[in-house]
């Protein structure tokens, strides 16, 4: 009997210790629905990381098969040549220079708030397709000296794709930049260009 009566004395004790609220005043039931809403948020994040993993894993897997192991790297003469991105019925803008860039006093070429929006405005009109696609900013420039031709449209290019990653949140292994001086891929609409142009890719062609 005093064995019984002490265990029973033990079991209250432990109800007692774990009902009794913490030192921040919350009791353990309230505790636990916390643990437990911690737990399922934890759970969707994990799901949203997986599909976003697998959906990478799927475009590196389109990329590398072409020679592209990043699309910050694009080689201009491979780029001009894959129909994945020079087919016309991809999704492209073309964006004067003159509408997107000012130069400031040292002559280098910034983004001001009226072509933040126009880029805004443009790119925005995709919807979720940016987040779902590779997205690519060709940078051009008819510069007549060669050297310049290709520095300044590299810097366009990157510009801008570096103002649409952080501004959209975009995932940076899904938007990358190439400079193609003054000379588009052949088979668009047009046979030179000064500013950028911006490219949704679907693999089929999709838009």
């Amino acid at each position: 009997m005093n064995n019984l009566n002490a265990a029973s004395k033990r079991v209250r004790q432990t109800v007692s210790d774990f009902t009794r609220p913490d030192e921040g005043g919350v009791n353990a039931a309230e505790n636990l629905r916390e643990s437990l809403s911690n737990v399922t948020a934890a759970t969707a994040n994990m799901a949203d990381d997986t599909g976003t993993l697998k959906h990478n894993f799927l475009l590196r897997g389109l990329f590398r098969s072409r020679g592209y192991f990043n699309l910050d790297r694009l080689s201009p003469d491979l780029y001009r040549k894959d129909r994945t991105f020079s087919r016309p019925d991809q999704r492209r803008d073309w964006l004067h220079a003159d509408e997107l860039f000012q130069v400031t006093a040292d002559g280098a070429e910034q983004l001001m708030q009226k072509e933040r929006a126009l880029l805004n405005v443009t790119v925005g009109q995709y919807g979720a397709s940016i987040l779902e696609s590779p997205l690519v900013v060709e940078g051009y420039s008819d510069t007549a000296d060669v050297a310049q031709r290709l520095a300044t449209s590299r810097t366009r290019a990157i510009l801008i794709c570096n103002y649409l990653k952080n501004h959209f949140q975009l995932d940076p292994s899904t938007i990358g930049s190439v400079a193609l001086e003054n000379r588009p891929p052949s088979g668009l609409d047009r046979s030179d260009w000064n500013g950028v142009a911006i490219v949704v890719v679907h693999p089929a062609g999709r838009r």
